[in-house]
């Protein structure tokens, strides 16, 4: 019964919006074999994911990839490196079942440490999502007959920290992370503009955000291992929110993975479900709920 008050109780994720690493958490392990030196580590980490209930399909698809590049290692506990990540997604309504609707882009540059069971980093950040094929209409042979041309740019650049913890216990381990990041400069480019949108709610009046994840691993044996992870997410912003008379916003997600351990690297099989408050391929704020069943391969730095 206690382990599971402590999968209920450090199994929360609060993340940002557009942020290719929401489900990630880098851990720079102290590893006696390892020297100060450049370019110590570089691990990637590819996801692909199916589903299906997002607005218009336009998250039905999901691919990531996902990479941490050690800059230059100072001693057996601190090193500056890169995390990168992109994220494409896409609607299955073209003949190949499997129509670009976005892309995410998303450079990390920061300094980590790990001390017994506690990790922490601080760093800076540059975020930004982009449109694909936006000049197509929602559905295949299915023209609207108001359809229009949209496109919609979002840039978030600030400072971020990361604060960790790994609790250990026989066949469970815990790892939990508080991340916070203020948003230096934010930006909303929609098109076309009107009045409507215009006095539609921006990601230029976001400010910041706060993380608090976790991943519970169940070691079934020495290669299996099952996964928890469920997270709920705020966003803070100057003015009111999209969906709700409040200035916070709310993402939620959880998971159920399998996961097939090697010496160095894992892979997971997951079932995920996902709630946004806003769907940003649309120009609209509107909110989206999705399933998705996946892959995950994992290098060992990512808890």
């Amino acid at each position: 019964m206690k382990y599971i008050i402590l999968i209920l109780f450090f199994n929360l994720n609060i993340y940002s919006q557009i942020m290719v690493t929401r489900n990630v958490i880098p851990i720079t392990d102290i590893d006696t074999a390892k020297r100060s030196q450049l370019f110590e580590t570089l691990e990637f980490s590819p996801e692909l994911a199916r589903g299906s209930g997002s607005y218009l399909g336009d998250m039905d698809w999901s691919f990531k990839l996902i990479g941490f590049a050690e800059v230059y290692r100072f001693n057996n506990d601190m090193s500056l490196a890169f995390l990168l990540g992109h994220e494409l997604n896409s609607n299955p309504h073209n003949d190949i079942a499997f129509n670009p609707r976005k892309a995410i882009w998303e450079e990390n540059l920061s300094l980590y440490q790990t001390k017994n069971n506690l990790s922490y980093s601080v760093g800076i950040f540059h975020r930004c999502k982009h449109d694909i094929d936006n000049t197509d209409p929602p559905f295949e042979n299915k023209p609207m007959p108001d359809f229009q041309i949209i496109n919609r740019v979002l840039i978030l650049n600030g400072l971020n920290f990361r604060l960790g913890y790994i609790r250990k216990f026989r066949n469970i381990n815990i790892t939990s992370q508080l991340n916070g990041e203020y948003y230096i400069l934010s930006r909303d480019y929609k098109s076309p503009q009107n009045e409507l949108i215009k006095s539609l709610a921006s990601y230029q009046d976001l400010i910041g955000s706060l993380r608090l994840s976790s991943i519970a691993e169940y070691k079934l044996n020495t290669t299996l291992s099952v996964r928890l992870f469920y997270s709920l997410a705020t966003i803070f912003s100057n003015e009111k929110s999209y969906l709700r008379d409040s200035k916070i916003n709310y993402d939620g997600r959880i998971e159920l993975a399998l996961g097939i351990n090697g010496r160095t690297n894992s892979a997971d099989i997951f079932v995920s479900y996902e709630s946004m408050f806003e769907e940003t391929t649309q120009i609209m704020p509107l909110k989206t709920n999705f399933w998705h069943i996946g892959l995950r391969l994992r290098p060992q730095t990512f808890r």
